[in-house]
């Protein structure tokens, strides 16, 4: 086993949080090297430094614990954000055939195919029962 390997074997390593905070630092390295305004290039390598000290922080912490906990919180807000867009996104696409709408009830959202007139609709999460125009 080598010495970095001894070295490296209690310390957490890289993980997504990281890799988002190095994307960050590369785009900042982007705008600073393009960027001929005096207050964004002071700005912008501030922002660089202090990503710079996080990521090495981060990559060499022997807190695993914490570290997994920051990832793990990153993850849940990346995937709320995604899931967002994504929901919109299928909600678009899928406009001339369905017609989207809340339960009046409990707010669930819901689905139903256009062009069928009047339906009396279930709701499945509270099971409340009404009527929607299509």
């Amino acid at each position: 086993m080598s010495k970095f390997e001894r070295f490296m074997r209690y310390r957490y390593g890289q993980d997504q949080l990281n890799n988002f905070l190095a994307g960050c630092y590369l785009v900042l390295l982007l705008i600073r090297t393009f960027s001929k305004i005096q207050i964004v290039v002071v700005v912008s390598y501030t922002l660089m430094s202090l990503l710079l000290i996080t990521i090495v922080y981060r990559f060499f912490s022997k807190k695993k614990i914490q570290r997994s906990r920051e990832n793990h919180h990153y993850l849940n807000f990346k995937y709320k954000i995604r899931a967002f867009f994504r929901r919109y996104t299928n909600r678009f696409s899928n406009r001339s055939t369905y017609k989207y709408f809340k339960c009046p009830n409990c707010q669930q959202q819901l689905r139903v195919p256009k062009k069928r007139g009047k339906v009396s609709v279930t709701c499945p999460k509270c099971h409340h029962v009404f009527d929607q125009k299509t």
